[in-house]
């Protein structure tokens, strides 16, 4: 994983998502239906965060959060609030 080109503020981690699980058969899903991985490697953190650190895995809830690509990496930012547990090694 590259370095984080982003500065979080406040309660915000930055996230590397898991790449997306691909299917083995041969059904092709529209991008509407394909969930979006809700667990990734803490990349970088905001100064009133408490909890996770650089490359602690977790998880958040679903649906949440906010995607920036910056090149072909993919980032997500989410609240503290939002992620619900630390992964085990």
């Amino acid at each position: 994983m590259s370095s984080c080109p982003l500065l979080p503020l406040a309660d915000i981690y930055v996230i590397k998502p898991d790449a997306a699980p691909q299917s083995a058969g041969h059904i092709v899903l529209n991008a509407a239906w394909q969930r979006a991985p809700a667990r990734g490697t803490v990349a970088a953190w905001g100064p009133d965060t408490t909890e996770l650190k650089n490359g602690d895995r977790c998880c958040w809830r679903g649906h949440t959060g906010t995607t920036v690509e910056i090149g072909e990496e993919r980032w997500l930012l989410v609240r503290e609030d939002d992620v619900v547990c630390r992964l085990g090694p």
